[in-house]
């Protein structure tokens, strides 16, 4: 577009006294948004009345709305790693009016090792691919990044299917947050990247990842075998009767490995399976884990974005799942008035101030991370055995759901073990004549070192902590001597907060890792080690 056709577009779509609709409809789309750009930006600079800007504006979106809805063809921009839209830092996908502009956007992109693959889109396909963003949960569209450029709402292209008076049997299966949060996670890093905050922010969506995993709702290959088949009720449900054999799904892996295959949705589900052949069970996550008990794990999405859920992601969902139930539980109880007692500065070496422990004698959580742990590593097993069965025959008449409640064992304090004895220790002299001895404590409790964990585990500047019993005198406590960078005093505080509902009447004291500390730490194990995203 040249400035001749710029200046001719300005006069007439934004400072003319009127427009047509007619007229309008005849621009492509880039000059649309060429006319919404500059409207924004006059009405930035007050150079026309902002009312009048603002009906014109609205008007050249209701156009591009349906220019784009009636367009030939437009392109969509997918990573080529994961084969899905491609997600930018903004959480908006990308869409573009020509090939011209799409080409040159991969060819740009290319240089700044971002793989894009322009897949063209038909009108004919549009809804459908419109549908496809619903399930996948992306709202956001940036249409032609690159040129003069505008962000739609895929709702405003597309409302969301209004499923108010449908049974709840008969809305099909989606889970769009869990389908968006695999998709940000796996592409985020797939791309290189150095640096804490990038670190950072792939804990970030690693965690909100494992939140929908937990949340969501799968749909199982099954097949069922009934002697005297089963009629649905009103709401579509089934009872199975007693002898009927419901045959599931599974998946070969390496060697003889069998895994469970598990689906977000029916398209996801149709890549793999037959739906003519094979229906499907509505599961939930607990639901699966029961399924898949005798089997090597769990596979969502086998032909997607695959996700294995093998016994050491278990684990792993399995603790930020018993994080997120504390978090709830103590965002529940009031914090008390005093957060943080000072130890006394005659008790500890004089090295400096600075390194005096921090005392926690009465806090409560305010906030835990929703983050688990990154120990799981593994590749997704293949499907070189689809349509192999797990068999699983009903003795008894019962109904087609199960029921299958996460088991989080709590422990009990032991009120006559507030203070464990050191298993092994050594002895420091500290002034004043008094015997500062520091070892291993003999034994720490879950929820405790759990809570410590799930604070620090936030915490940008943490890299270690190791937790030991000290022994001043007469006084016996723990010490969490912490490797950090940054605020010492909101670090000290935070960790007080944390570990405090969990000390059974014990003492916490806190300090850093340098000067007296440093030599009580060597050659022996942490608490908490910063560790790298580990869901992969």
């Amino acid at each position: 577009m040249n400035e001749k056709r710029k200046d001719e577009l300005g006069r007439r779509f934004l400072l003319s006294p009127y427009i047509l609709v007619d007229e309008c409809n005849e621009l492509e789309i880039q000059e649309l948004i060429f006319l919404i750009h500059s409207g924004k930006h006059l009405k930035s600079k007050e150079a026309v009345p902002a009312k009048k800007l603002d009906e014109r504006i609205s008007l050249l979106f209701n156009v591009l709305h349906e220019k784009v809805k009636d367009a030939e063809a437009l392109y969509i921009a997918y990573e080529k790693k994961t084969n899905y839209p491609y997600i930018d830092a903004e959480d908006r996908i990308w869409m573009f009016s020509t090939e011209e502009y799409a080409s040159h956007a991969a060819d740009y992109f290319l240089q700044q090792q971002l793989m894009l693959e322009m897949k063209r889109v038909g009108k004919e396909d549009l809804m459908k691919m419109l549908g496809e963003l619903h399930m996948l949960g992306l709202r956001k569209i940036l249409v032609d990044n690159g040129q003069y450029h505008t962000m739609l709402d895929r709702d405003e292209l597309l409302p969301p299917p209004d499923f108010g008076n449908t049974p709840e049997i008969n809305i099909p299966v989606t889970n769009p947050d869990l389908q968006h949060a695999i998709i940000r996670f796996f592409q985020f890093i797939g791309i290189k990247r150095s640096g804490e905050g990038a670190r950072q922010l792939a804990k970030e969506y690693e965690a909100k990842m494992l939140y929908e995993v937990i949340r969501a709702k799968y749909l199982v290959p099954m097949q069922l075998d009934e002697k005297v088949p089963s009629a649905p009720d009103e709401q579509g449900r089934k009872t199975i009767k007693e002898g009927a054999r419901i045959q599931f799904a599974v998946l070969g892996g390496e060697g003889d490995s069998k895994w469970l295959p598990v689906f977000t949705d029916w398209k996801e589900f149709e890549k793999a399976y037959d739906k003519k052949v094979w229906s499907s069970n509505i599961a939930t996550y607990d639901d699966i884990l029961a399924i898949s008990a005798r089997m090597d794990g769990i596979v969502v999405n086998c032909r997607g974005i695959a996700i294995p859920i093998h016994e050491k992601n278990k684990q792993m969902i399995e603790a930020y799942r018993q994080e997120l139930a504390a978090a709830a539980v103590e965002s529940s109880k009031e914090a008390p008035n005093e957060a943080v007692k000072e130890s006394d500065t005659d008790d500890v070496p004089a090295q400096a101030p600075a390194d005096a422990p921090d005392r926690a004698t009465n806090a409560v959580l305010d906030e835990v991370v929703s983050q688990a742990p990154n120990e799981a590593s593994a590749e997704a097993p293949n499907d070189s055995t689809t349509g192999a069965r797990n068999d699983i025959h009903i003795d008894h008449e019962t109904e087609s759901t199960t029921d299958n409640g996460a088991q989080n064992e709590s422990v009990a304090a032991d009120q006559t073990k507030n203070q464990p004895l050191a298993a092994t220790i050594e002895e420091v002299p500290v002034l004043q004549g008094t015997t500062l001895q520091i070892g291993d404590p003999s034994e720490v409790s879950e929820p405790l070192a759990h809570s410590i964990k799930a604070y620090l585990k936030k915490q940008k500047g943490v890299k270690k902590a190791y937790l030991k019993w000290m022994v001043k005198g007469e006084e016996q406590s723990y010490l969490l001597i912490v490797d950090f960078e940054g605020s010492q005093e909101e670090l000290f505080r935070g960790i007080a907060q944390a570990a405090t509902p969990h000390l059974n009447g014990s003492l916490l004291d806190i300090t850093g890792s340098d000067g007296w500390a440093a030599e009580h730490v060597r050659d022996t194990e942490p608490l908490y080690k910063k560790k790298r995203f580990g869901f992969i």
